[in-house]
């Protein structure tokens, strides 16, 4: 399977598609998706950079891998305080971004 690519920067960007890690760990066999960004209702693709950042496609964002929250319908992974999984759980496996500065 080819994913979708581009360079910004200097930076490979490649379309995030995976299964939940922490689903993964328990040994559960699910349906890998495309990731999408949550914040703000903005649901655009995730890409991941050869940096280790996390960018979305539509708005922007970017960070750190370790600065994003993962939110899982499927094994009810969800470490947001702000955010429920009902409002997730049609549109598979998620992430969020953090400002862990604020």
């Amino acid at each position: 399977m080819e994913l979708n690519s581009f360079e910004r920067n200097g930076v490979t960007y490649y379309e995030l598609y995976a299964t939940c890690p922490s689903c993964s760990e328990l040994g559960r066999n699910i349906t890998r998706t495309y990731l999408i960004h949550h914040n703000n209702s903005c649901h655009g693709n995730i890409y991941i950079g050869d940096n280790g950042d996390l960018l979305c496609s539509i708005c922007g964002a970017r960070s750190n891998i370790l600065n994003w929250k993962i939110l899982c319908p499927n094994c009810n992974y969800d470490d947001s305080e702000n955010l429920s999984l009902e409002e997730v759980s049609d549109e598979g496996m998620q992430l969020k971004t953090c400002d862990w500065n604020s």
